[in-house]
C-alpha cells in the first residue's frame, strides 16, 4: 500500500499519543515532499505545521527526515510512523516504494 492511496480511504490523522498508543506496526501517514525537498505536505497538498515535533532525534547523529539515499537515489520522500524495527512513538521518511501499514483520517463516530 503505497502512502498516497490513504487519500481515497477514509481519513484518519489523530492525535499523535492516541496513534503511538495503538499502532504498533510502521504506517503511513500521508505526509511527503516528493514535489520539493524538505517542504512536507499532507495528502490533501496541505503544508506540516513547522512547529511539529514528531521526527525522529537522535543524539550525535543524523536525526530525521534525512532524506537517505543510500538504497535509492532519489532519497526519502514519505513520512512514517516508526521504522521496522517495532518503535512507532516517532516520525522518519522513508523510500516511498516501501511496503507500510497506513493510517487515515476519519470523522469520529457519534
Amino acid at each position: 500500500m503505497s502512502a498516497f492511496q490513504c487519500n481515497s480511504l477514509p481519513k484518519k490523522l489523530m492525535a499523535q499519543d492516541f496513534v503511538t498508543s495503538n499502532v504498533k506496526i510502521t504506517s503511513w501517514i500521508g505526509l511527503n515532499d516528493l514535489d520539493i525537498e524538505g517542504h512536507w505536505v499532507w495528502v490533501n497538498n496541505q503544508p506540516l505545521n513547522n512547529s511539529v515535533e514528531f521526527w525522529m532525534k537522535q543524539n550525535n547523529k543524523i536525526s530525521e527526515p534525512d532524506n537517505w539515499t543510500k538504497v535509492h537515489p532519489d532519497g526519502e520522500d514519505c513520512a512514517s510512523l516508526g521504522h521496522p524495527e517495532g518503535e512507532t512513538d516517532f516520525w522518519t521518511d522513508a523510500y516511498c516504494f516501501e511496503e507500510k501499514g497506513f493510517v487515515c483520517e476519519a470523522s469520529a463516530a457519534v
